[in-house]
């Protein structure tokens, strides 16, 4: 199971109320973090209560579809050309990036997931 974070919308940078990081990602990024703040060298600053999640992987905000595609797609995709069954769900709030991840724009660098799979 892995994780993605979007970066910010810039509605959400340059809103009325001003945008808050509430997440880190471990060094191994295998690890997420939320808290109530963050500063900027991705230290918690404030907290009143932190939740830690663990998964295979965590992709952050800086991330690129490529490498998403080829450190957690293609190893699926390569599969099923083996014969084997393989899924890659994306799921998640409306605006998180779901359908970027997975479908992406027409230009090379951000092309999803389905392109990329069926090149």
């Amino acid at each position: 199971v892995v994780i993605r974070i979007r970066p910010p919308l810039p509605r959400e940078l340059h809103g009325n109320v001003p945008f808050q990081k509430i997440f880190t990602v471990g060094s191994s990024c295998r690890q997420i973090v939320i808290c109530d703040k963050v500063d900027e060298d991705g230290q918690v600053i404030q907290t009143y209560g932190a939740h830690r999640f663990t998964f295979d992987h965590v992709y952050d905000q800086f991330s690129t579809q490529r490498q998403v595609y080829m450190h957690t797609a293609r190893p699926a995709v390569l599969s099923t050309l083996k014969g084997y069954n393989a899924t890659i769900l994306a799921y998640g709030q409306t605006g998180t990036g779901k359908t970027y991840t997975m479908e992406g724009f027409n230009s090379d660098e951000s092309r999803g997931i389905i392109p990329r799979a069926v090149e």
